[in-house]
């Protein structure tokens, strides 16, 4: 059972939507019918990481390290199989740099092993903080040398559907062989089956022929081409001993160059749109802080604030860079026309389109409560990740805003946050590569009219539709 945990009870359950008490019954329901229940004590996984509570601005004063290990306290409350530790995943309003990432990475790493907790560490960063390849590379070193219990695997330590990097099995193995490691026994046993692993004559285990060879899990050829082609940042399987050969490094760090210039780059409106759109500002001056305090980028300029007044209409647009200009540029030129064509046919009201420069997700609720409409449609530059392609990926957060009294006592009794204001639903990976363009236009339409049928969004919408397709 997997679940994401934060240190102070608002961050838990008005971000990761979940409780205590919810926490609990899925550790019983578990314990009582869970697939692990006559094999195995331990069955909950947790993700952690310093900074979610600061990043949400509920950390209620507390330092991050304090926040981290108030996380495996509530952790320790039901005895997990693993504790993974993502610190440096949220970016550079937390960890900046490599030291700080390091840093915090160790700070964790001793925090849950005198808790007693399995700690598995993920230190990784995205591409809009300082942090390097390297220094991620230096971390996992040292956590390694302190005892860490798991590290992730992803490819080439490319995570494209978060748009972060993590460790990755070259690591992995690498450290085994410079520590003289193994594998977990269980794991052990089924790679040797495979072929990835083998025993020497003395019962060492070192790599065998199939190791980082995954079309060993494909039955032909041909399902091994459409594995290869569905997943652009693999730039080939060749190796040089437990590392990635020199070429594929190479085109790795080439789009990564790549991808984190897409970060710095400006919005051009005169490419966006050829729809008339409202340009409005920020509380960011500039990239800079922009990128160091997304809290600046998550309410309007308080100048431009005092000059709008509530217009009330059924949908509101706004577009702004996020952490990706390109992927405005790229993205918009199609999507818009779809999209307000779709709003359009069926006699919405919608407010003049509003360019924002500098924004981040929560300027949705800083334009509806002053524009009043009745939803928030934030088309938005994802951080970039994985490979240059992917630096243009968009996403669109439809932002509800809960009307009255009644529909925020039954959002809250829903969402177990009392003071909830508005629900989200996000539609993600919007670019050439992903969802395209012209047709996001039109997912984006319909699940909009959905919405404002059902007067819900994000969990709460789900479930209502759950229960009238039942």
């Amino acid at each position: 059972m997997f679940q994401s945990l934060a240190g102070t009870e608002r961050t838990l359950t008005d971000e990761f939507d979940v409780t205590v008490e919810l926490l609990d019954h899925a550790w019983l329901a578990m314990s009582e019918t869970g697939p692990l229940r006559d094999v195995a004590e331990n069955f909950m996984y947790f993700e952690t990481g310093q900074g979610s509570e600061l990043t949400y601005g509920k950390h209620e004063g507390i330092d991050m390290s304090t926040c981290e290990a108030l996380c495996y306290g509530l952790a320790r409350r039901y005895k997990p199989f693993m504790v993974n530790n993502v610190t440096g995943f949220i970016g550079p309003e937390t960890h900046l740099d490599n030291f700080e990432m390091t840093y915090s990475c160790l700070q964790d790493h001793f925090m849950g092993k005198l808790m007693g907790l399995p700690m598995g560490m993920a230190p990784c960063y995205t591409l809009h903080s300082q942090v390097t390849i390297e220094g991620q590379q230096m971390a996992t070193e040292l956590l390694a040398a302190a005892g860490a219990n798991f590290f992730m695997d992803v490819y080439l330590s490319t995570d494209r559907m978060l748009a972060y990097f993590d460790t990755s099995a070259h690591d992995n193995q690498t450290l085994r062989e410079v520590h003289d490691l193994s594998p977990a026994p269980e794991y052990l046993l089924w790679a040797l089956s495979k072929g990835i692993f083998e025993k020497d004559a003395y019962g060492n285990v070192q790599r065998g022929v199939n190791w980082g060879n995954p079309r060993i899990f494909c039955e032909s050829d041909i399902d091994f081409q459409r594995l290869v082609e569905s997943t652009p940042a693999t730039y080939g399987f060749d190796n040089a001993g437990p590392r990635p050969a020199n070429g594929i490094s190479r085109t790795l760090r080439a789009n990564l160059a790549v991808a984190r210039e897409a970060i710095y780059v400006d919005l051009r409106p005169a490419e966006i749109s050829s729809i008339p759109l409202r340009e409005l500002l920020t509380g960011a001056p500039d990239k800079l802080a922009h990128l160091q305090d997304p809290e600046l980028g998550a309410r309007l300029n308080e100048e431009v604030l005092r000059r709008l007044t509530p217009e009330y209409n059924d949908v509101q647009i706004v577009i702004s860079d996020g952490l990706s200009a390109e992927a405005i540029h790229h993205n918009i030129p199609d999507l818009l026309p779809v999209l307000m064509d779709g709003l359009n046919s069926r006699q919405l009201r919608i407010g003049q389109p509003i360019l924002v420069p500098y924004g981040r997700v929560k300027l949705a609720e800083s334009v509806g409560e002053a524009l009043q409409p009745q939803l928030m449609i934030v088309l938005i530059g994802e951080r970039p990740g994985g490979d240059a392609l992917a630096s243009r990926s968009m996403s669109a957060y439809l932002g509800y805003r809960l009307p009255d009294e009644h529909t925020r006592s039954v959002a809250a009794r829903f969402s177990g946050n009392a003071d909830i204001r508005y629900e989200y639903t996000v539609i993600f990976n919007i670019y050439s590569g992903g969802l395209p363009s012209i047709e996001g236009g039109s997912v984006i339409a319909e699940k909009a009219f959905t919405i404002l049928k059902h007067r819900a969004a994000g969990n709460r919408l789900e479930n209502l539709l759950k229960k009238v397709a039942s």
